[in-house]
């Protein structure tokens, strides 16, 4: 019969009670948390003028303190006509649904912007902070059409992406931006690479209306997948920007298999 001295069994008690302390102070989460409806996987799209309303329910395994809210435009600027905004709200008991719309100014700069929300409890502690794309529409800004690849499409190593789809703007495109790079999947993950393909294409004649993307392999600019690429998640990042300067994003995310 195996015996327990009485140090062993502090020994024991103490792990007991550290791993208790531990389970205890999770860091705050959300829950159900959206931006006009939407979760954080796609671009949100908001037009000039209207209302950016965010919902969810943040919880703590202690007493919450507060959240904050950091909108900035995509590119870094700043000054008049961007939006940049940091808010904190204070938070009160261990659970607390809140709703806050923010208005969109008529006049901003239209494009993309990056909005984040993180939580913090009374010990400091933060929660994985939340990031979405804001996409403040312009009535003259460019329209992106991707008919393939669809979201999540899987390719294997190796592989060459034939893109579809057209870009379209009511009065001149000026520039188009194609990037093909890593992101985290939905556990954070990134695979261990850099930029794979990067595709920069100058319209400067005037009345430039549309492009389509077959015209990538017109000039056998097509997009090929590294053999030693590894694999995971990927987008392919695509913006538009016309002659007003305004600048419309689209991301297409797929995954790279063995």
């Amino acid at each position: 019969m195996r015996k327990f001295t009485y140090a062993s069994m502090l020994v024991m008690l103490m792990l007991l009670l550290v791993g208790c302390k531990e389970e205890s102070n999770l860091s705050p989460i959300f829950k159900n948390f959206t931006i006009n409806g939407f979760d954080n996987k796609g671009i949100v799209d908001v037009a000039l003028g209207e209302t950016l309303t965010m919902s969810g329910t943040f919880s703590g395994s202690l007493a919450l303190d507060y959240y904050t809210i950091d909108i900035s435009h995509s590119k870094g600027y700043e000054g008049q006509g961007y939006l940049n905004l940091s808010k904190e709200f204070t938070l009160e008991g261990m659970e607390q649904t809140d709703i806050q719309e923010f208005q969109i100014p008529p006049n901003l700069k239209a494009g993309l912007y990056h909005f984040s929300i993180t939580i913090f409890d009374a010990e400091g502690s933060a929660s994985q902070t939340l990031l979405y794309d804001i996409q403040v529409k312009h009535p003259d800004m460019s329209t992106i059409t991707v008919l393939s690849p669809g979201q999540d499409a899987q390719f294997e190593r190796g592989s060459s992406i034939l893109m579809q789809g057209e870009i379209e703007d009511l009065k001149d495109l000026h520039e188009i931006i194609i990037i093909v790079e890593p992101v985290a999947d939905e556990d954070g993950w990134i695979p261990n690479t850099g930029i794979i393909y990067k595709k920069q294409v100058s319209l400067d004649s005037y009345g430039d209306k549309s492009w389509n993307f077959n015209e990538l392999a017109s000039t056998n600019d097509i997009i090929e997948l590294p053999l030693n690429a590894p694999i995971g998640q990927y987008q392919i990042y695509i913006e538009s920007i016309d002659n007003d300067q305004h600048i419309t994003v689209e991301k297409v995310k797929f995954n790279i298999l063995p």
